[in-house]
């Protein structure tokens, strides 16, 4: 049998010979087919023995590909995309393996293979699978104008791991311009696609993984939402589907997950999680969707510690699994380290911040401050063993990027380590030095640098002369904040001027009466510096300037304390002044009660929150982790309340989903339509007294009416009915809202109920 190699380029010549070479000594034929190239790709091509055809591009990569079929000779067909080749290359021997394949199988159609996503270091990131390996037969073609596919729906399709592929095209450094240029012709293709039709809602679930790649979540929202009007067709097209399409669905899934605003709950869970595992039930990954979605929208962060490791160990024995769900994986295990973070332990907290980050090297601040809020509270020397394994510390980007991201956490011992060591780095600047100086009390020196250095930058045309400046005048105010003495720092007051006022009320003792913006985003920024440099006593004397606004006040010294491991100094601070239901400030008393294990204190002011109604995720997670650690009492307390107004808080969530976003569930069934049909006025009240009273002290009226509403206009009189009833049996129904609830029950069929809800409200 023959073997044809098929290749469609543009501007390629960093890639084609390394391609061509990997499958060269299978191949009876190379054809290649050039769109377009301005570089040597076309001269290269030449020199490998290629038959070069030209092919004016359409914007339809089917269409290209199918060309370069059309022109092959041989009986199978090997197409690879010029930024793929064989890993290790094909051998003279592998070509008896080839054809026995197909020379064995008459209705063998084609042949998938693993494929090996690279990074730009050349190591593996990821991995899928891909049908290179096909017959060359008119019913075989490619269709899709963008992620086209070869169609061999009349064939068999058989896997095999020996001719592993290695792919370079998602690089870091290429990725962008690719998913722009994909999510483009996406968005041009499916304008001629029928609405709510197979290979609509298939485009549609792309758009939705390109414009997410992209972090353009509102726009993948909206191709989401688009989604979900067509249930029958999202199942067709799933079912009918191979295996790598599920990538499109989960990216749908993480979206969600992303903006939960914008789409209800109970919607992702029916139409896509649930399908997923009816159309797919033996997918292992499937198991990692479900487990996505219960933490991301069902709070489940208890269910996580225990079934993160089963369901990833589950999905990643399947090679083409870690395409699809290593950025979910990552995300529960950040979700699983914060989970252990709660409950104090420290070891499965660091393993899970291990296992989040062990494929990915890329760090940039966002990843840096969920690594260091994962982690915070450890001793110095850990994190910073931690920090060095994961950073290549020589690379000056990385150093200044640990320095900033430590000094934003308040990690100051880790970030005078940074310091120090970018201060005795050959490329170091003035910055390293003098926070240097400031932290092993060296004032002198630091005041003197930075006057010299602000005096030769006054008339300098640099422009980033104004922003050293800035940081030479901050270095400045904050070595006197730190004690140096005035009279050190006085002959440069010019310097600080804008501090002046700050200086003003922290020598004399006084306060300031307002607090304007810039100055509390001024104490966000330097308390930490100042606590660690000059010791919490003298950090409290700073603070005190502070003290008109006490809630700013308990939050940066909450932040330090519980970043550097110094809890306890918060227990026992003071609270006058501060809002009883202020959700900052009492999440982190809470949480430090919580480290000091003093249960029955925390459990005492999480009640107290959910009494006043304030249905919080935090408060629930920490709940839940008084209800794990404590015992006794205290243990049946917590537990009780978790049950009592976890109900009460998914019934929130759902109905604000219901009012976001127009999706609703007859959650009632036929029971429930049945039950009101036939209510007598007894049972009325009764009902009232058991159900409405106790949902309507978490949920407001308004979204309860807005709710009834939106269930009103789809016809689900059930729903709009449960909703009234708490409003009338909070006390809280007006007038209207006994109208509306009456018209319900006329929708329902009850014959009693209208009349006596009309006459309740004095409605003749």
């Amino acid at each position: 049998m023959k073997i044809s190699g098929c290749w469609i380029v543009k501007n390629e010549a960093e890639n084609i010979a390394r391609s061509v070479e990997s499958a060269r000594e299978v191949l009876d034929e190379i054809i290649i087919v050039d769109t377009g190239s301005e570089d040597d790709t076309v001269a290269i091509a030449q020199s490998l023995g290629a038959q070069v055809l030209h092919f004016a591009w359409t914007g339809d990569f089917a269409a290209a590909r199918n060309h370069s079929l059309s022109a092959a000779t041989g009986d199978i067909i090997i197409a690879l995309d010029a930024d793929e080749w064989f890993e290790p290359r094909l051998e003279a021997g592998d070509r008896q393996k080839v054809t026995a394949m197909f020379a064995g199988n008459s209705n063998l159609g084609s042949v998938t293979v693993p494929l090996n996503n690279v990074g730009d270091d050349n190591q593996v990131v990821s991995t899928s699978v891909v049908q290179r390996m096909f017959r060359n037969k008119e019913d075989i073609r490619y269709q899709g104008r963008v992620h086209e596919q070869i169609v061999t729906e009349k064939y068999a399709n058989i896997r095999i791991d020996e001719f592993p592929i290695n792919h370079c095209g998602y690089r870091a450094s290429v990725l962008p311009s690719k998913l722009v240029r994909n999510a483009a012709m996406l968005a041009d293709e499916i304008k001629d696609a029928v609405p709510g039709s197979d290979d609509h809602v298939k485009k549609l679930f792309y758009l939705v993984r390109e414009s997410g790649s992209l972090t353009d979540y509102d726009t993948a929202i909206e191709h989401l939402l688009e989604i979900f009007k067509y249930p029958g067709a999202v199942k067709r097209v799933c079912a009918a589907s191979n295996i790598e399409f599920i990538s499109a669905v989960y990216a749908a899934i993480q979206v969600a997950a992303v903006k939960r605003s914008r789409v209800s709950r109970r919607g992702v869970y029916q139409k896509l999680i649930r399908l997923l595992k009816e159309v797919y039930p033996d997918y292992a990954g499937s198991a990692e969707a479900d487990l996505v979605y219960q933490v991301s929208f069902d709070l489940k962060e208890d269910v996580l510690l225990h079934a993160i490791e089963p369901a990833v160990a589950a999905a990643n024995k399947m090679p083409d699994s870690t395409t699809h769900y290593k950025g979910a994986e990552r995300e529960l295990y950040n979700r699983a380290a914060r989970a252990a973070w709660r409950r104090s332990d420290h070891p499965l907290m660091l393993e899970h911040v291990f296992s989040a980050f062990k494929d990915k090297r890329d760090y940039n601040l966002a990843t840096l401050s969920i690594l260091l809020g994962a982690i915070k509270g450890q001793p110095p020397q850990d994190i910073i063993l931690f920090l060095n394994g994961l950073c290549d510390i020589s690379d000056l980007k990385n150093l200044d990027m640990l320095i900033q991201a430590t000094r934003i956490d308040g990690l100051m011992t880790v970030h005078s380590y940074y310091l120090k060591k970018h201060a005795d780095s050959k490329e170091t600047d003035d910055s390293a030095v003098l926070g240097l100086m400031l932290l092993h009390n060296k004032m002198d020196e630091l005041v003197s640098v930075a006057a010299k250095k602000y005096a030769e930058l006054q008339y300098s045309s640099d422009e980033n002369a104004g922003k050293l400046m800035s940081y030479l005048s901050r270095m400045v105010f904050l070595a006197a904040i730190c004690g140096a003495p005035p009279a050190l720092i006085e002959p440069h007051s010019e310097i600080i001027v804008e501090y002046s006022h700050i200086l003003d009320a922290f020598h004399t003792g006084d306060r300031l009466e307002q607090i304007t913006q810039a100055d509390g985003l001024l104490l966000l920024e330097t308390y930490s510096i100042a606590a660690f440099a000059a010791g919490l006593d003298a950090g409290e004397r700073y603070l005190n300037i502070f003290r008109a606004n006490p809630a700013l006040c308990y939050q940066v010294k909450g932040k330090y304390c519980e970043q550097s491991g110094l809890s306890e100094h918060l227990v026992s601070e003071d609270m006058a002044g501060i809002d009883p239901l202020d959700r900052p400030c009492h999440l982190l008393k809470i949480q430090t009660l919580i480290f000091a294990a003093r249960h029955d204190e925390a459990l005492r002011e999480i009640g107290r929150f959910l009494a006043a109604g304030k249905l919080d995720e935090e408060l629930f997670h920490m709940l839940l982790v008084v209800a794990e650690k404590s015992s006794g009492t205290t243990q049946a307390e917590a537990k009780k309340l978790y049950e009592q107004y976890i109900e009460l808080f998914d019934t929130t969530i759902d109905l604000i989903d219901v009012v976001r976003t127009g999706v609703v569930l007859d959650e009632g069934g036929v029971k429930m339509k049945k039950a009101l049909k036939s209510m007598t006025r007894a049972q009325f009240d009764k009902y009232l007294a058991e159900e409405g009273k106790r949902a309507v002290i978490a949920t407001p009226p308004d979204l309860l009416r807005k709710a009834a509403e939106v269930y009103t206009q789809q016809d689900l009189f059930t729903e709009a009915a449960r909703c009234l009833a708490w409003l009338v049996a909070g006390g809280k129904g007006t007038k209207d809202d006994c109208d509306n609830l009456a018209n319900a029950f006329d929708k329902l069929g009850n014959k009693v109920l209208p009349a006596y809800l009309r006459t309740l409200a004095g409605i003749s």
